[in-house]
C-alpha cells in the first residue's frame, strides 16, 4: 500500500509536468525583436487620435500618398464581408467620398466619418488603449447627425457603423436585435488589407508612402502583439498562482538536495572519487566550509598556496555549490587570493605585471582579473561557461572536473609566482 508521503510526492510531480507544460504552450513563440514604429519611437504608440488621423490620412482617397482609392477600398471590402455593404452602393468617381474625423454630432463624436453625400455612410469607432463602451456606441447608433451629414437623408440599409478593436470585447455588440448595430473589424484585418495595398508589384505607389503605411501596419503589429503577450502573462501568472504550493515544495526539495547531497558529494568525487582532474595528487587539497548562504563550498589549492609562516600568503580556487546554479545548469568557478599580507600584494603585483602572458594561458571560459588590496579575483569563470544538464549531479560532476583541468596552465602560473618569493621586483613570467 502507498503510503501518504508517497501519494503526496507523485500528486506534486504530476502537477508540475502539468505546469510545465501549460508554460510550454504559452511561451513557445519566440522573442523576435523588430525596428520601433514612428508612434512608438515618439511615444504615442496608445494615442488613439494619432491612430485615427493616420488610417484616415490613407483612407482618404483626396490626400497626397498617391494610393487614391486602393487602401479605402480594401477597407470596405472588410467592412462589406462583416455588413450588407456592396460595391454597388460605391460612386466610381472616388473624389466624390467624404472623410472626416471627429465628425461632432448630437449624440457624440465618432473617430472617423467615410460616406458619399445622399449614397451611404460608415461611422467608424476605433480603440487602441481606451475600454470598450458599449453606451458609447448606442448613442452613435441612435445619432441624427454627424458634422454637416443628416442621418435621416440616407436610407436605414445604407447606414454603416464599424468598431475596430484588437478583438471582439465581451459584451458586443451591445443591442443584437437592434435594427442598426456595429459590426466588429479587428486590428489584424486593418493590417492585412494595408499588406495587400503594399505587396509587391507595388513600383506604380511612390516608395516613401509604402513605407509610411507599412510603418502603421508594424504600429498595429506592436500592438496586436502586445496585447496577446499581455494576455499570456496573465496565464502564466495564473499558472504560477495555482501551481505555487507545488512550486515551493519543489523548490526546497532542491535546495535540500543541494545542502545535503551535493554539497558533501563534490569534494569526495573530485579529489578520490571517478571526476578527479588528470593532475590531481598529494599534493592538492580541499578546505570544505559551510555556512547558511552556501552549505558545502570550498577552496581547492595546492598546498604550498597557502602558508602563514615567513610567508603570509591564500592563493586558491572556489567553488560554491547552490540550488540557483544546479536548477539552471551552470557552474561558478573562482581563482581568489586573500589577506592584505606583503607576500600577497608581491603575488597580485606580479600577477597583474605579467597580465599579457598570463592571458595567453588562460581558457577562454575564464575572465582574468585585477586583483588589488580590495579585489579578491585573479580569474572568475565566464556566465554559462560551464553548463551541464541542470539537476543531474553526474553532469555537474564533470563540469567541475573540466573547470579545474582548463585551468591547470593557471595553476602552473601560481605556482612559478609562488616559487619566485619573496620578491621586491615582479619577475618576467616564463613558459
Amino acid at each position: 500500500m502507498v503510503d501518504v508521503e508517497s501519494r503526496d510526492v507523485d500528486k506534486t510531480v504530476s502537477d508540475l509536468r502539468d505546469f510545465a507544460q501549460r508554460v510550454e504552450a504559452l511561451t513557445e513563440r519566440g522573442d523576435i525583436r523588430r525596428p520601433w514604429p514612428t508612434l512608438r519611437i515618439l511615444g504615442r504608440r496608445n494615442r488613439e487620435r494619432y491612430w485615427q488621423a493616420y488610417l484616415a490620412y490613407f483612407l482618404d482617397p483626396s490626400k497626397p500618398h498617391g494610393f487614391r482609392g486602393a487602401v479605402l477600398e480594401e477597407v470596405l471590402e472588410i467592412v462589406s464581408e462583416e455588413t450588407g455593404f456592396t460595391r454597388n452602393l460605391l460612386h466610381p468617381d472616388w473624389d466624390l467620398v467624404e472623410i472626416e474625423t471627429e465628425a461632432s454630432g448630437d449624440e457624440g463624436r465618432p473617430d472617423i466619418l467615410i460616406y458619399q453625400p445622399e449614397r451611404w455612410f460608415i461611422c467608424f469607432e476605433l480603440k487602441v488603449n481606451a475600454s470598450y463602451d458599449p453606451g458609447q456606441l448606442r448613442r452613435y447608433i441612435e445619432a441624427s447627425e454627424f458634422s454637416n451629414l443628416d442621418v435621416t437623408e440616407y436610407d436605414p440599409e445604407r447606414r454603416f457603423y464599424i468598431y475596430i478593436d484588437t478583438e471582439k470585447p465581451t459584451g458586443f455588440p451591445p443591442d443584437a436585435d437592434a435594427d442598426h448595430e456595429f459590426a466588429m473589424v479587428t486590428w489584424n484585418e486593418i493590417a492585412r488589407a494595408i499588406d495587400t495595398v503594399t505587396a509587391p508589384p507595388n513600383g506604380h505607389y511612390p516608395i516613401r508612402s509604402i513605407e509610411q503605411l507599412r510603418d502603421y501596419r508594424e504600429l498595429i503589429s506592436y500592438k496586436t502583439n502586445m496585447d496577446q503577450d499581455d494576455r499570456t502573462y496573465r496565464k502564466l501568472k495564473d499558472e504560477y498562482i495555482e501551481h505555487r504550493d507545488e512550486i515551493r515544495a519543489a523548490n526546497e526539495a532542491g535546495k535540500e538536495f543541494v545542502a545535503r547531497n551535493l554539497a558533501h558529494e563534490w569534494v569526495s568525487t573530485i579529489s578520490t572519487g571517478d571526476y578527479q582532474p588528470d593532475f590531481w595528487d598529494e599534493n592538492w587539497a580541499i578546505h570544505y566550509r559551510e555556512n547558511r548562504d552556501s552549505p558545502g563550498w570550498g577552496q581547492i589549492y595546492r598546498r604550498d598556496w597557502k602558508q602563514n609562516d615567513d610567508l603570509d600568503i591564500d592563493v586558491h580556487f572556489e567553488h560554491k555549490p547552490r540550488w540557483e546554479h544546479f536548477q539552471k545548469g551552470v557552474l561558478v568557478l573562482n581563482l581568489e587570493i586573500e589577506g592584505g599580507s606583503d607576500a600577497n600584494d608581491s603575488i597580485k603585483s606580479c600577477w597583474n605585471e605579467n597580465k599579457g602572458v598570463i592571458q595567453s594561458r588562460t581558457p577562454e571560459t575564464m575572465e582574468i582579473g585585477s586583483p588589488s588590496r580590495r579585489n579578491k579575483y585573479m580569474l572568475k569563470s565566464k556566465d554559462g561557461a560551464y553548463e551541464y544538464t541542470p539537476g543531474d549531479p553526474d553532469a555537474y560532476f564533470e563540469a567541475l572536473q573540466e573547470a579545474l583541468e582548463d585551468n591547470k596552465p593557471v595553476a602552473d602560473i601560481v605556482d612559478q609566482i609562488i616559487t619566485a618569493l619573496p620578491f621586491e621586483e615582479p619577475p618576467d613570467l616564463q613558459f
